[in-house]
């Protein structure tokens, strides 16, 4: 995939309104699609139709948006462009005995005509962090109360559910073949659960916060991909970025916690290391050929 230099349209929305980039990768096909997370929170924000005739107009073909917005989800319809559709962490327990309605107000007005390829219940819910680890009772419950009532409309197969997490859910992370997740009694059965209805692992990564919180150890040539050499052996493997090397590293906690390796992961890419837009589109372009 060829990475296009954006319109000055583009710009001040992409930046100026703070969207962040993300792939999604698949090992099986190896292909990767570049996407943009759509944030709506700030002021004098295009409208959401504007919002995808930008995406059209750039060649954008994947968007997230963190929870269902029904103009959103209106003006994507026919658009061709795939969505992942977040459920906010805040209605986890709500959803974990019944999403009957949930799924008929947000997913049967819009589906085929939206693309809805995922849905993500719940974000970088963390046993370790106190603004989310209250919702760790829930998210499983939710992912299963929303999986069960797709299929009651015949759309399990068409929309897959996961939960998006993030590296702090894992341990011994430096050498990428080391690492495995840190409480195993959480995502053990989301794992299980993910691998039985054949959904992807959805996974946030952040180079930016891997560097910054070890600027000792990591180097910002490594976080920034440009590394002229090997930083990183790990076995065979020789790592000249931190980004590659956290991607493996959440694959290596996936198998070992009973995940097929050759899943699609979800990531989405923390833009704050980028000095300008020179290391931007480097980025988008290592993305692509990963």
């Amino acid at each position: 995939m060829s990475v296009k230099s954006p319109s000055s349209s583009a710009l001040d929305y992409l930046f100026l309104h703070s969207l962040i980039l993300f792939a999604v990768m698949s090992r099986c096909c190896g292909q990767g699609s570049i996407g943009v997370c759509n944030g709506r929170l700030g002021s004098d924000l295009p409208s959401e139709q504007e919002v995808v005739e930008l995406y059209k107009s750039n060649g954008i073909k994947r968007m997230r948006i963190y929870e269902p917005n029904q103009a959103t989800l209106s003006a994507l319809q026919g658009s061709d462009i795939e969505l992942i559709l977040d459920v906010p962490n805040a209605d986890l327990e709500s959803l974990q005995s019944d999403a009957t309605q949930w799924v008929q107000t947000n997913i049967r007005p819009y589906f085929p005509a939206t693309k809805i390829r995922y849905i993500a219940v719940g974000n970088e819910v963390d046993h370790e962090n106190g603004q989310t680890s209250r919702f760790v009772p829930f998210v499983l419950p939710a992912m299963q109360s929303i999986y069960k009532a797709l299929s009651t409309f015949g759309l399990q197969e068409d929309i897959k559910v996961s939960t998006a997490t993030y590296s702090a859910l894992i341990m011994d992370t430096y050498l990428p073949s080391k690492a495995s997740f840190k409480d195993m009694s959480f995502m053990g059965p989301i794992i299980n659960f993910l691998a039985q209805t054949g959904a992807p692992l959805l996974a946030n990564i952040y180079p930016y916060f891997g560097y910054i919180g070890d600027t000792e150890h990591i180097k910002l040539p490594y976080a920034l991909f440009t590394s002229p050499d090997v930083v990183v052996q790990d076995g065979e493997y020789g790592y000249t970025n931190l980004f590659d090397a956290m991607v493996d590293a959440m694959y290596a906690a996936v198998e070992k916690a009973g995940g097929p390796m050759w899943k699609s992961l979800f990531l989405r890419v923390d833009g704050r290391l980028m000095e300008d837009l020179e290391h931007l589109w480097r980025m988008l372009t290592l993305i692509t050929r990963i």
